[in-house]
């Protein structure tokens, strides 16, 4: 039995829920042949040390090693 599904994983900010410290939650959102799910990963970035491109945090945010760790480990 031969399965073949297409998988992708997309990082992005939800700039419409920033809190009160200026930070948005960090959601991925997982696509499995079509099918979307959105999921939290527990961390919120400023959205000015996000970088869209890349979908990493940058260097200026003092945690980008801690979340990019987590999110490409």
């Amino acid at each position: 039995m031969n399965v073949k599904q297409k998988l992708s994983i997309l990082f992005y900010l939800k700039r419409n829920k920033i809190n009160r410290d200026g930070k948005s939650p960090l959601y991925a959102r997982v696509t499995i042949d079509g099918l979307k799910e959105e999921i939290s990963t527990g961390c919120k970035v400023c959205g000015k040390n996000w970088d869209n491109d890349a979908k990493t945090v940058l260097s200026s945010d003092p945690e980008f090693k801690k979340i990019n760790k987590k999110l490409f480990s």
